[in-house]
């Protein structure tokens, strides 16, 4: 009965801010560079793709659910209310996740380059994890540190590690953080706050 679902919004910027995101041209519009209504080709940076939550956009002072919206079935029966979840739906199961891992792992250089040639695409900076490429015990701790508050479950925190150490020997340090970093945020774990 304690915690909740992390707003759509707020575990997006908590990803930027976690893993230093940041453009080359020194802005956060990432692909909207010649659009200033924020909205154009090759759209990544859409907070509206992830549970229609747009900063600024909610319909009513009561921000974007109902405070008292409690899904039917178990929660409802033991009287428990978990507003996050009234905005969740088969669309945002799907499109979370893929906006979330998109730009973990996308490769900008492949994107198109605005006239002035400076890159507007928002990049993480993993140099902090790096170091823990290959230990996946403590690579994951650290991660469970920053997107779990250090309140991963056991067998979360067990499967993850299992998953890595299966990885071979022959992959990158960058992609052993990339996939580490996509499973802690997409896990139970990483979605909720407590």
């Amino acid at each position: 009965g304690y915690g909740k679902i992390k707003e759509p919004v707020l575990r997006l910027t908590a990803v930027f801010r976690a893993l230093r995101f940041s453009a080359a041209n020194g802005q956060f519009m990432d692909s909207f560079y010649n659009n200033p209504s924020g909205y154009g080709p090759n759209s990544r940076l859409n907070f509206g793709g992830i549970g229609s939550q747009t900063p600024l956009g909610s319909l009513t002072v009561f921000n974007f659910f109902s405070p008292t919206y409690s899904p039917p079935g178990a929660m409802s029966a033991a009287g428990l209310v978990s507003p996050e979840l009234e905005i969740v739906d088969s669309v945002y199961a799907i499109d979370a996740p893929n906006v979330l891992s998109g730009y973990l792992v996308r490769d900008v250089s492949t994107l198109p380059l605005p006239p002035s040639g400076v890159s507007p695409y928002l990049v993480p900076d993993y140099s902090a994890l790096l170091v823990n490429a290959r230990d996946p015990a403590a690579l994951v701790d650290q991660l469970n540190l920053l997107f779990c508050a250090n309140q991963m479950t056991a067998a979360t925190r067990a499967t993850i590690v299992s998953t890595l150490q299966s990885l071979s020997a022959a992959e990158t340090d960058l992609l052993r953080v990339q996939i580490a970093t996509q499973l802690v945020i997409l896990s139970p774990d990483g979605a909720t706050q407590r």
